[in-house]
């Protein structure tokens, strides 16, 4: 099977202990606020337009709470692998 040689790298490098924080930090934190951005602006539209709350509509699903999980997760486990290979 097919393993490409940027895909060993990294894994070489997670071994090592040689992660770079922001290149799995800075996508969650994006995710997050404009999860939080989203969130304001149909607040804002339906309160605007409809004249109730979003969340009066709309269920929230996996797909907005699966984003938040997610993205806590890749934020907790790469500090969490940071921080075993330093010590």
């Amino acid at each position: 099977m097919y393993v490409s040689a940027g895909l060993i790298k990294r894994r070489n490098d997670l071994k090592e202990g040689r992660v770079k924080l922001p290149e799995y930090i800075i996508p969650a934190i994006c995710i997050v606020s404009s999860l939080i951005f989203w969130m304001v602006g149909m607040e804002i539209a339906e309160g605007n337009i409809y004249d109730i709350s979003m969340w009066g509509r709309y269920i929230p699903g996996f797909g907005v709470i699966g984003l938040f999980v997610g993205s806590f997760l890749i934020i907790i486990g790469s500090l969490l692998t940071k921080y075993n290979k330093t010590h």
